[in-house]
């Protein structure tokens, strides 16, 4: 008898061990899928570039609006994102244009570190003009929408990049006005939009990826006299 209540005794506790590494196991389980999934959801569902990794100093916009409005920008101070107490220059971090944000340049401004996320819009205003400086890596990073009226003026080591979903909207009307010298990944487009009484190519052509002319009130024709020589996608 006593043997055998040894044995049960034995069994009940090896019992109580499996249940206690099963509520151990299932707990850490758990913790990995809430984890996950909120993690995900953070990362996913924010309007700003998904998993983007902020620094002190780095800014992106909060409403549609110019880019020399206060109001329109927020700051990050190394925690969270509070009121901006200037606009963004080239001596700040990155500058985030966020989805769906349009931000208009409508006075002369120099930038740099400038990232335009899918869904958002950087418009630079008819007769402006856009010094970019060359900072570290891409100083004009662009998957949504570049629509250039005015003047880009590039600094020497400075570099536009038009990403895959990038697209650059050239939008002059009554001049042919310049193309940025730019990276074209594969999947980006140049599209000609503005064009009315302007009969002259437009400068700067280059190897894009998509080229699309579409310019419903154009008045003349317009002889690109060999300039465009390579569309590497869709034309």
């Amino acid at each position: 008898m006593k043997n055998k209540f040894n044995r049960i005794q034995f069994r009940n506790r090896q019992r109580q061990r499996i249940s206690r590494r099963t509520v151990i196991i299932v707990s850490a389980f758990s913790f990995l899928l809430i984890s996950g999934g909120l993690f995900t959801f953070f990362n996913l569902t924010q309007p700003q570039t998904a998993l983007a990794v902020y620094v002190s100093g780095d800014y992106r916009s909060k409403i549609t609006g110019n880019w020399g409005t206060i109001g329109t920008w927020e700051r990050f101070d190394g925690i969270s994102w509070v009121a901006a107490p200037a606009t963004p220059t080239d001596t700040v971090g990155n500058v985030y244009i966020t989805s769906p944000n349009v931000v208009t340049i409508a006075a002369n401004v120099s930038i740099d570190q400038v990232i335009v996320d899918a869904g958002a819009t950087l418009v630079n205003a008819s007769g402006k003009v856009v010094t970019i400086k060359n900072g570290g890596g891409t100083d004009m990073d662009v998957s949504g929408i570049f629509k250039n009226a005015g003047t880009v003026t590039i600094i020497a080591g400075a570099a536009i990049a038009f990403q895959s979903t990038g697209k650059y909207q050239h939008n002059f009307t009554t001049t042919a006005g310049t193309i940025p010298a730019a990276t074209w990944v594969s999947g980006s487009t140049c599209e000609i939009i503005g064009y009315t009484s302007n009969s002259s190519a437009p400068t700067g052509m280059q190897a894009f990826s998509n080229f699309t002319w579409n310019c419903p009130s154009q008045a003349s024709d317009i002889n690109l006299n060999g300039t465009l020589t390579t569309v590497n996608g869709d034309f």
